[in-house]
């Protein structure tokens, strides 16, 4: 039977021992944390840069200040915030402070988060320090004077405390579920690439398209108003599109066929030689019109644009 007091408070935790609470974040809970971030910052940007680029292939640069802005202001928020973790730190009972135990500011965080720029670009080597030094620093923790410790560590233990926390089963769950990981990077990657590139050469086509049907609508107008055809685009209400994809314009108003042909500006192999074409026999005001495409194969065209089966 305990002798202990009932009312007497619990002790204080001691901030050197390390045996019963180890401080530092090792490598592989900080690589779990990381992971789940990396993952919901996926998600969303993707979700948001996928919706952008369809809805204007123009957008793709935009796109990619977003998805930058985006895990610069997650990260820099996140760790400046009062938790001092981001979700993936929170999830593996972790967070980040300075070398005295201290919260650390925006600024600050600002500058670690794009000091994994850093780290990265050295083969991930400035990552890979968080499993050697001393105090469980990656290069960008140096860099920032920041250290990643056990959420519930105080300053004055953070400031003077050591030891690496153990591995826990979350841990090693993500270890085992990642340490695969490029091996299946490599499957996705050979799946989805080509599937994003057919996504961007159909949406440069849609803006094709667009421009030889607005072309086409230009020629029509023109004929109700003056009961003939013109002789070149540049009679009619016809102007080019902003879009850089839209391509370059060409218009054949006379003879058996009228025609008119869109050559892609894309930057996509696919594309290149090849042309949507907007044709209709010379019969106005009965116009006819197709639309295909000219050395570009039908599986990238809108369905107005294909051969028919």
């Amino acid at each position: 039977m305990s002798t202990a007091s009932p009312w007497e408070p619990p002790k204080a935790r001691l901030a050197g021992d390390d045996a019963e609470d180890p401080l530092h974040a090792g490598f592989w809970r900080r690589f779990s944390a990381y992971w789940v971030d990396a993952l919901l910052m996926y998600i969303i940007s993707f979700t948001v840069t996928f919706g952008m680029i369809a809805m204007n292939p123009g957008l793709d640069r935009v796109a990619t200040v977003f998805s930058i802005v985006l895990a610069w202001l997650y990260s820099a928020l996140m760790v400046s915030s009062g938790t001092q973790a981001t979700l993936g730190m929170m999830a593996f009972g972790i967070k980040v402070t300075d070398l005295e135990g201290g919260r650390i500011t925006f600024l600050r965080a600002t500058g670690r988060h794009f000091a994994t720029w850093i780290s990265a670009i050295l083969l991930l080597g400035g990552f890979l320090m968080a499993a050697f030094t001393a105090r469980k620093q990656a290069l960008h923790d140096m860099i920032a004077s920041t250290l990643v410790v056990r959420k519930d560590a105080t300053p004055e233990e953070a400031a003077s405390g050591s030891g690496t926390m153990k591995l826990t089963w979350g841990v090693w769950v993500m270890i085992l579920l990642l340490g695969p990981m490029p091996m299946f990077a490599g499957i996705v990657a050979a799946i989805s690439i080509p599937a994003y590139q057919d996504f961007t050469v159909r949406a440069h086509l849609v803006e094709s398209v667009a421009e030889a049907n607005a072309a086409k609508s230009a020629v029509v107008a023109y004929y109700g108003v003056n009961s003939k055809l013109p002789t070149t685009l540049d009679d009619t209400t016809f102007r080019k599109s902003v879009s850089p994809y839209a391509g370059v314009v060409t218009a054949v108003l006379e003879g058996p066929t009228i025609e008119i042909r869109v050559t892609p500006a894309s930057d996509q192999n696919i594309l290149k030689g090849g042309s949507v074409v907007m044709r209709s026999p010379n019969a106005a005001p009965r116009f006819d019109w197709t639309c295909r495409g000219d050395g570009i194969a039908d599986r990238y065209l809108p369905f107005s644009c294909r051969e028919p089966k």
